[in-house]
């Protein structure tokens, strides 16, 4: 037997014995949930007995669920939660209470759970909302999960090439754990959403919590014996790899024995149509928290992206070995404002680790510094300064209370075998600072204040951690803001994402991250590709997120198209990223030049529009990297060709009514080509929109405007 519910147009199945979900509908009539009885899922916890830690509590393994259905919402109890188990001698009682309410947004559900432990037993994990058969909306090859920086195909990628060798013999019980927090340095969340769907349909799904209250972590499994997928979230899980035997769950979060436990609320949003349509509630709730959003500079929001110079490499004494000097600088931001870029960080020109914090001697004089500076800043170029002052050397560490030890190094040069920390080489090496240590805290203020004696520098703050204590480092940051960004608009405060985006969306700019090609420093897993984050992009106005780029074609067009803030890194043979010019690399050169122009063009998109990142098209593509942005009467959206061969008789299609209101004089098309000329200009009156491109070359970036026609557009 089965309960219909009716929730926001939702067509929502309980089972009435287990009250699991056995069917979720969204209002255009696709199913994205659909199992049985015994695969049915809400909620799941953890209840490890002295003999037995496996075992399981869970609403499919009870009985005896009560529900009450009103007009709004569901209530679904249990008096006492069923083992997996029943031949362990369990006695306990674990009551649970869950409500599935409308949300005012007119299409969500909000789900809530409290819990009361009346058993002898811990509870060290819970797992709500479970959504057990997901099913694969558009076949294996085109369902997706997403959060803000992850795009995974689950019923392919998921317990596909093993990652280490224990892997294939547990094949058939692994997860995926996608962590929450680490920011843009190696997290996927960015964010607190997440979605499971193709562009037929999905479900997103996103707590209402704020920091400092925890993050979720998601984790999936798809199941051999049903062919579905699991989706379910938790908030003990503050660590994760598989196999390095660490403790993963949060002590402080156990439900003791007597104890409560309530849930976060969340937004549950089944929808037709791709990911941006189920990501807009959690927009606005991010919104909601706009009076705390740092504001970037003008030319941070408005250009394409920012050079970085690295100076010279670790201990360089000798002047004719380092890549810049002080004095090149002018010509580094003369080469940058032809570029359209306005921006300069500088790595390697400052003794990193040490406080206070001193310029090195070797790339010029204080005087040569401040001199150089000045003259950027004529030009209109801001410079920003890398600072490492996270980790300190031993005599730092010490001086400040810390343990003086060499816990974590990043010693790296080209003539190092291998390039980074072989052991015997340690100039870059410290323990991390508890960033509430108040003496180091004035410290750093006070070093940024020399620094600013001598020239009116940025910050880029590498290793952004945010410990807590009774004065922690937004009181630096906030320091700093204070005596350069609000008292001179083109400076900029800058850094290394490390943390959660509700936090660094208050004070950072952009983020200088380490991401290019793929994330190898995190979860070890190759589906995470470093440069996909186009939810996260679509949501989060600060900061703006960075992507290294140096000279390959396709990867600077998609970022450019994505609305990545570019990190043009270029390198000379064998040598560090950041140490040749755009003149080096003449198509680079001449390419960045376009896209800054195309930037200008369409800048209101950029800075304005919903980015709508790979969500707009009628088909999931394999061959094109596309990239959308909504304005409320018109729509632009990117077609790159980013595989090395050309293709032919591309099928291209858009349900214009999925994103603008249905004019009634039709729609007018444009299309451009990489020099922002218009090359076609048609109109049409239908709202599903298909176009054919003959042939698109390797690297090939091709345009489309499409815009609400009026009697006035066909004079």
């Amino acid at each position: 037997m089965s309960i219909d519910i009716d929730l926001n147009g939702n067509k929502l199945v309980l089972d009435d014995l287990t009250g699991g979900i056995l069917s979720l509908q969204e209002k255009e009539g696709t199913t994205l949930i659909d199992t049985c009885s015994n695969h049915s899922g809400i909620i799941d916890v953890a209840c490890p007995l002295p003999n037995y830690g496996p075992l399981r509590l869970a609403s499919r393994f009870s009985k005896v669920a009560n529900i009450v259905v009103s007009d709004n919402s569901v209530h679904i109890s249990y008096n006492s939660l069923s083992p997996s188990r029943t031949d362990l001698g369990y006695t306990g009682e674990v009551s649970v209470l869950i409500k599935i309410s409308e949300h005012p947004d007119g299409k969500s559900l909000v789900f809530e759970a409290e819990v009361d432990n009346q058993s002898d037993y811990h509870i060290p994990q819970v797992l709500f909302p479970d959504f057990m058969g997901l099913v694969a909306v558009s076949g294996h090859e085109h369902t997706w999960f997403r959060q803000g920086g992850v795009k995974v195909r689950p019923f392919i990628e998921l317990g596909g090439t093993p990652t280490a060798g224990v892997h294939q013999f547990w094949k058939g019980g692994w997860w995926e754990c996608f962590l929450p927090g680490k920011g843009w340095w190696g997290g996927t969340t960015l964010g607190r959403w997440s979605h499971f769907g193709s562009l037929r349909a999905g479900l997103g799904v996103f707590d209402e919590s704020w920091y400092p209250d925890p993050e979720h972590a998601v984790l999936l499994r798809v199941y051999e014996s049903t062919g579905k997928c699991r989706m379910c979230f938790s908030r003990e899980m503050q660590n994760w790899k598989q196999l390095d035997g660490k403790i993963q769950t949060n002590p402080a979060l156990v439900i003791n024995p007597g104890a409560q436990w309530k849930s976060a609320s969340f937004v549950v949003t089944p929808h037709a149509g791709g990911w941006p349509h189920g990501i807009t509630t959690y927009r606005k709730h991010v919104q909601s928290h706009d009076n705390d959003v740092a504001v970037p500079a003008k030319h941070v929001q408005d250009e394409i992206g920012f050079r970085t110079v690295f100076m010279a490499e670790t201990q360089e004494y000798a002047p004719q070995y380092c890549e810049y000097k002080w004095n090149d600088l002018p010509k580094v931001a003369a080469e940058c404002k032809e570029h359209g870029i306005s921006e300069i960080n500088s790595w390697g020109g400052l003794k990193g680790f040490s406080l206070p914090m001193q310029l090195i001697e070797t790339i010029g004089t204080k005087e040569e510094f401040g001199k150089s500076v000045d003259e950027c800043r004529k030009l209109g170029v801001n410079v920003s300064l890398i600072i490492s002052v996270v980790t300190c050397d031993p005599e730092t560490s010490l001086r400040f209370g810390g343990s003086g030890k060499q816990s974590e190094g990043w010693n790296y040069h080209t003539q190092l075998i291998p390039a980074m920390n072989p052991g015997y080489f340690t100039s870059l090496a410290g323990d991390p600072m508890d960033t509430c240590n108040q003496a180091w805290q004035d410290a750093v203020l006070e070093s940024i204040d020399s620094l600013r004696e001598i020239a009116p520098i940025s910050i880029c703050w590498d290793q952004l951690f945010f410990s807590k204590g009774q004065r922690d480092l937004t009181y630096v940051i906030r320091e700093i803001l204070k005596k350069t960004c609000e008292k001179d608009p083109l400076c900029t405060f800058s850094a290394e994402s490390f943390t959660w985006l509700e936090m660094e969306s208050r004070y950072v700019h952009y983020t200088w991250n380490w991401r290019s090609d793929s994330i190898f420093l995190c979860d070890d897993t190759s589906h995470r590709t470093a440069d996909y984050a186009a939810p996260a992009l679509s949501v989060w106005k600060a900061p703006r997120l960075n992507l290294n780029v140096e000279t390959d074609r396709i990867r600077i067009i998609k970022g450019f198209t994505d609305n990545f803030y570019l990190n043009f890194m270029m390198r000379k043979p064998d040598k560090i990223w950041g140490s040749a010019n755009f003149h080096d690399y003449p198509e680079t050169s001449e390419l960045v030049k376009k896209l800054s122009l195309l930037r200008k063009k369409f800048l209101r998109y950029f800075k304005e529009g919903i980015n709508l990142g790979d969500g707009v098209m009628a088909d999931d593509y394999t061959v094109l990297h596309t990239s959308a942005y909504l304005l409320p009467d018109s729509l632009l959206f990117f077609v790159l060709n980013n595989t090395n061969k050309v293709q032919r008789s591309v099928k291209l299609g858009i349900n214009i009514d999925r994103w603008m209101k249905c004019h009634e004089y039709g729609f007018e098309i444009l299309q451009y080509d990489i020099d922002a000329n218009c090359v076609i200009r048609k109109f049409i009156e239908s709202v599903d929109w298909r176009n054919q491109i003959d042939i698109i070359e390797s690297g090939e970036l091709i345009i489309f405007e499409i815009r609400e026609d009026t009697a006035k557009c066909r004079l």
